[in-house]
């Protein structure tokens, strides 16, 4: 008998079955379920990795970050997405992605600290990301090959 896979390498295979390929050609062109697990997938690896600054250097949209990590069940993350916009201009995350570079860099403090630290903590913390992903994909077995 074949050993289970953890939470994280069965979304992993099914990431790498072929959701990444056909995402190669635009995720906003995959079906809805597929789309939030992309998205929510790439933007915890990039939190994880960066924190919030270094999502916000990519080319993002936060509120379809937020809206496929409610998605997926992590509304920790989801509320940090919402909380991150709160230190750009009237919340509003600048299109342009060199206008949003710079803001970024003068939101910084001479440490290198950003405002994002607490927003980071929350998606940093979360235990269950992997499991809430898996569960999502199992309970969408129509959009995915299980």
């Amino acid at each position: 008998m074949a050993p289970q896979l953890s939470d994280f390498d069965f979304v992993e295979k099914i990431y790498l079955s072929g959701v990444a390929a056909r995402a190669d050609r635009g995720v906003h062109c995959l079906p809805w379920p597929e789309q939030a697990v992309v998205i929510a997938w790439w933007a915890k690896g990039a939190i994880d990795n960066g924190g919030f600054s270094y999502l916000y250097e990519s080319p993002v949209r936060i509120d379809d970050i937020e809206r496929a990590f409610r998605e997926v069940g992590a509304a920790i993350a989801a509320d940090a997405c919402v909380r991150s916009k709160q230190f750009f201009p009237r919340g509003e995350v600048p299109e342009s992605l060199s206008a949003r570079e710079a803001l970024i860099k003068s939101l910084s403090n001479d440490n290198g600290e950003d405002p994002w630290h607490d927003c980071d903590r929350a998606v940093w913390a979360l235990e269950d990301f992997d499991s809430s992903v898996a569960n999502y994909v199992r309970s969408h077995p129509e959009n995915f090959q299980l």
